[in-house]
């Protein structure tokens, strides 16, 4: 079980500060620096349990290779590796290390753009995705994709095992185009006539199929659609924007629901008040009453209208509401 810190390995105080900052202050994820290779060896020798992910820079005072990736790497902590390196084979990392992204030092938006993505990897903990592929290598390539994202992730081998295991309600389902006994597209389908959830994305791969194929994938319930092979930074990119997706419609339902919920304590409330406004007014219709009495009833509905007015004024109060 991973902790909830991150592990910044940074010389740059500037960059490490600001990452740090925002990151406690945004999103009140705690992190702890290492401006070299051998602090960031002593906090994991000390501390690697706390840690569920690490931004490294590839040139350190004590290393200029990435051994600072492989380090984090050893202890099962996957790396965001953030870099002034504007080199191409850079990208090999995602093949032959656990890389959650690399990142370009291009200024303010790239801070923001790792702390959002560090979040985001966060909330993948208690995110469930079924992914179905008869083809050995590519359903483990997949996982090792997606469980440096911080998704939990279920493998499925065909069409009749993916039905099976569709009754644990994966958060998502990312569905291969041609299996031994269906195609996609058909899955998918039945997939939404039986779980017809709407939130439930379902993505379609293919490394066989045409963008035809892809329309045809999206017509039938389909969410996206990647034809292989796939750039893995645009894949786990666009996997992370469909659980930013399942995650805003979540939080939406439950304002919804908090505003019902507040509407229906507003309701009931309002009935006491006029019951007795009723109540009063009944007996104001019968007739002369002694002044007392008279007097009595007229405050009874002042303070009900009053009271009415309060809990109307608190609906009509926008900013209550939202």
């Amino acid at each position: 079980m991973r902790g909830d810190k991150v592990l910044i390995i940074e010389d740059a105080m500037s960059l490490s500060g600001a990452i740090k900052s925002e990151l406690q202050e945004t999103y009140q994820i705690h992190a702890d620096t290492a401006a070299n290779l051998e602090q960031a060896r002593e906090l994991l020798q000390k501390n690697s349990g706390d840690y569920f992910i690490a931004t490294v820079d590839l040139q350190l005072p004590d290393c200029n290779n990435g051994d600072a990736v492989t380090l984090v790497n050893e202890y099962q902590i996957p790396a965001i590796v953030f870099t002034g390196q504007q080199d191409p084979s850079v990208r090999a990392h995602f093949i032959t290390h656990d890389l959650v992204d690399y990142v370009f030092k291009t200024g303010a938006y790239s801070i923001h753009y790792i702390c959002a993505l560090i979040n985001r990897v966060l909330f993948n903990h208690a995110f469930t995705i079924l992914v179905v592929d008869d083809s050995r290598s590519a359903l483990l390539s997949l996982e090792k994709l997606l469980n440096n994202q911080g998704f939990q992730v279920i493998g499925a081998k065909d069409a009749a095992e993916c039905m099976m295991v569709m009754k644990q309600k994966p958060d998502m389902v990312i569905l291969d185009q041609f299996l031994p006994d269906g195609m996609g597209h058909d899955i998918c389908r039945n997939i939404r006539t039986i779980y017809p959830d709407p939130i439930l994305q379902i993505i379609g791969v293919s490394s066989k199929g045409d963008h035809d194929t892809a329309a045809f994938f999206l017509k039938n319930g389909g969410d996206d659609f990647l034809l292989r092979p796939f750039n893995p930074e645009e894949f786990v990119r666009r996997i992370n924007h469909r659980a930013d997706y399942v995650d805003q419609i979540r939080e939406l339902n439950n304002i919804s629901e908090e505003k019902n919920k507040f509407l229906g304590m507003a309701a009931h409330d309002l009935r006491n008040p006029l019951s007795v406004i009723q109540h009063a007014s009944k007996r104001l219709s019968k007739g002369e009453l002694p002044d007392d009495k008279f007097q009595s009833l007229l405050e009874m509905i002042q303070k009900s209208t009053s009271s009415m007015q309060h809990l109307l004024n608190d609906l009509l109060d926008i900013s209550a509401i939202e």
